[in-house]
């Protein structure tokens, strides 16, 4: 389907006000109009000034000729919303200002760039080592399922979530490779990165790097808070000119001591109804897999399905050349309900693609016996060959080499940790191997390769009919066409009764968010539009009472529940009349009275003992009724809730501004904290906390109008 604003978007993306009066000039003169256009002017990067050098002159002269334009049209309104867009702008401005002008103080300043990305490599590789002794320390101390909780603890005690460290290290280090190849042109002619020959530094060196490694981050967090604005509603503000009172507040809310240099203040504050789903599904996510692979570790024989070292090893499902590839091709499976061995993304099939992350990933150990380094340098010819002993051909070892290599337009090295250099070598990023789930990164790689499977909704509502019938439920699609020449049609993915009710569930399979503000602002649009075609199907039954009395009898006369079913675990609970649920969630509810939870090692061996936390039912058999209480609020949501706060934390910008950011944090809590919540019966969970539909559509149109007058219609996330 084509895009009317594609010209549009691409004049912003240059600040070409020209080409873009040409093409405002085929739309019309009216306010809904405009809005629309200010909304892609908001969610344009090109009006940000992210980059050194960039002064801003081109982006405001821009807007100055955009709103003398809807003024000359008659659009009144036009001129304040742009002004108001323009303040915005310049506040989250200054924050990459203040950022940038650190770099030229550091004492890294003085050093080559060869010298500077040398060094952040070396720093890295010290604090990757570090992470992996805490982890091997851990789980010497602590050898159970359940017991220590996600954060390891340090020599020094200290405590941290080794996920974000790893994610921030191989941010990072990205960054840092990205400016300076932007600074000294390290690009090929297809936009790869080309390293030059990195070079031996002194310890000195090393340990000034890593406040470039914290500048980097301190640019990677700001362009976060930049994108929940602009994209989720996110408030940033200045303190006002009276900083002493906004120092002193930090002080009475346990926070610490701003220095007197400090001058320039912001506030960050996440709008949580934007948000607050994705961070859940996320943890939810981390949940499933953990839970997952501890299992496959413990009650299969795993193990013997990974093909020996060094021989030839053929592709799954013959053979896998560790568990981990095994977990990430059987959650992928799990999760999406695609059969993973069937399924192609560009010129690899996706079993091809997993296989090749495997590879690097334990081929990263190999290299680092060799060279010492988390960050080794391998020859095209012998990663090549590495692929191809690992059952890919040669075009495929070609094509996922290309795949996983570092572009100009790459987000960061997540899924692509291959760094070209100059004589042709690679450079592997270990610290974004090392611990990473192979499942999540390669999600973020079909994501990031645009790659969809059209088959996938009808996969998922097959096998939800599937599981429901495994339970003795008589569920069915039920598909009918009303209006005077059958032009309505209304499509109940998964319908079936049970006692005083009758259940449609309407189900979507589609991907996480993952943590990107973009694609969460796109995740909750797509949430409200399935909301909205729930609401027809309920439209439906009531305009067209004959869809039950003619196509589904045995539904006459029940409650009809309907529910939104996603395949990943995104899940609500109770939202705006609907019950916003997952498989997970759902499948959970009839494989088991309670929640339970097993300890012991985890290896399997030694005696293993499963506990009761929390009842789902109470009889021999479910209740329709119990499962509709289950519905509005999963323990397993609860609890995900219960693992987050939001909490304050000052960052510094430069030697004269900081920045407070309020934003989630995990508390990491630990197993008889999460047996005692459990086993509360969810007695302190909110669950009156579901505001009525006519209040929330109260609170919509409020939150409508004031993105209206900021000329961000419908950016309410």
């Amino acid at each position: 389907m084509a895009d009317k604003f594609e010209g549009i978007r691409d004049s912003l993306r240059k600040l070409d006000w020209k080409k873009c009066k040409q093409q405002l000039d085929n739309l019309p003169a009216d306010t809904e109009s405009c809005l629309s256009i200010l909304q892609l002017v908001w969610h344009s990067d090109s009006f940000v000034r992210r980059r050194p050098g960039d002064n801003g002159i081109k982006r405001d002269r821009f807007l100055e000729q955009m709103s003398d334009y809807y003024s000359a049209v008659g659009v009144s309104e036009a001129a304040d919303a742009i002004s108001e867009m323009r303040t915005e702008f310049l506040i989250i401005d200054q924050g990459y200002i203040e950022i940038h002008s650190v770099v030229p103080t550091l004492a890294t300043a003085a050093l080559t760039p060869e010298q500077r990305v040398s060094a952040a490599f070396v720093a890295l590789d010290k604090s990757v080592r570090l992470m992996l002794d805490d982890l091997d320390r851990n789980n010497r101390s602590s050898n159970v399922v359940m017991g220590h909780g996600r954060n390891l603890t340090g020599k020094n005690q200290e405590k941290y979530d080794p996920d974000a460290v790893a994610n921030g290290l191989t941010a990072a280090a990205g960054d840092i490779v990205m400016l300076e190849a932007y600074r000294q042109g390290w690009f090929d002619e297809d936009n790869r990165i080309v390293l030059p020959d990195l070079v031996e530094v002194a310890t000195e060196s090393v340990d000034a790097i890593v406040a470039n490694l914290r500048n980097a981050n301190l640019w990677r967090l700001w362009k976060n808070l930049d994108e929940r604005v602009r994209f989720l509603n996110g408030t940033l503000t200045l303190a006002p000119d009276g900083i002493s009172s906004w120092k002193a507040k930090v002080l009475e809310e346990g926070g610490p001591q701003i220095p007197d240099d400090v001058c320039v203040a912001f506030d960050f504050v996440p709008e949580k109804r934007a948000e607050t789903l994705d961070i859940l599904a996320n943890e939810r996510l981390d949940e499933i897999l953990t839970q997952n692979f501890q299992k496959l570790i413990r009650e299969t024989n795993a193990l013997s399905k990974v093909g020996p070292a060094g021989e030839f090893v053929a592709l799954p499902p013959k053979k896998y050349i560790s568990v981990y590839e095994m977990h990430a091709s059987l959650m992928y499976a799990h999760l999406t309900k695609l059969n993973t061995f069937k399924l192609v993304s560009g010129e690899l099939t996706v079993t091809e693609l997993l296989r090749g992350y495997a590879v690097l990933k334990c081929y990263v150990d190999v290299l680092e016996k060799e060279q010492h380094t988390y960050f080794p340098r391998v020859s095209f010819d012998r990663i090549h060959a590495e692929l191809m002993r690992c059952g890919l051909s040669s075009l495929a070892a070609d094509a996922f080499i290309s795949r996983a290599t570092f572009y100009r337009s790459s987000r960061d090295l997540y899924d692509q940790p291959l760094v070209k250099t100059r004589d042709g070598c690679y450079i592997l990023f270990g610290s974004s191997l090392v611990g990473a789930d192979l499942t999540k990164i390669l999600m973020s790689n079909l994501a990031n390769y645009g790659t969809t499977f059209e088959d996938k909704g009808k996969l998922f509502e097959a096998a939800t009919i599937s599981m429901l019938r495994r339970y003795g439920f008589k569920a069915r699609n039920l598909k009918v066409w009303r209006g005077s020449k059958g032009e309505h049609e209304f499509d109940y993915d998964v319908a079936f009764t049970w006692g005083n009710y009758v259940f449609f569930l309407e189900c979507k399979n589609r991907g996480l968010p993952l943590g990107n503000p973009i694609a969460t602002y796109r995740f909750n649009h797509e949430l409200d539009a399935h909301l909205a075609q729930v609401e027809r199907l309920k439209q439906g039954l009531i305009d067209y009472p004959d869809i039950l009395t003619k196509d589904f009898p045995e539904a006459v006369g029940k409650e009809p529940i309907f529910c939104l079913v996603n395949a990943m675990p995104f899940a609500y609970g109770y939202l705006d009349g609907v019950y916003v649920v997952d498989d997970s969630i759902l499948s959970r509810f009839f494989s088991s009275s309670s929640i339970k939870v097993t300890k012991g090692q985890l290896d399997g061996k030694g005696p293993q003992a499963r506990t009761a936390l929390h009842r789902l039912w109470k009889g021999r058999k479910p209740t329709p009724d119990e499962f509709i209480a289950y519905l509005k609020l999963p323990p397993q949501l609860e609890l995900a809730r219960h693992n987050y706060e939001l909490a304050p934390k000052i960052e510094c910008l430069s030697a004269k501004a900081c920045a407070k950011v309020t934003d989630y944090r995990r508390k990491d809590l630990s197993s008889n904290q999460v047996s005692k919540f459990l086993k509360s019966g969810l007695s302190n969970a909110k669950a009156g906390k579901v505001k009525p539909a006519d209040k929330i559509k109260q609170e919509k149109r409020k939150k409508a109008n004031k993105a209206a007058r900021k000329g961000r219609a419908n950016n309410r996330g």
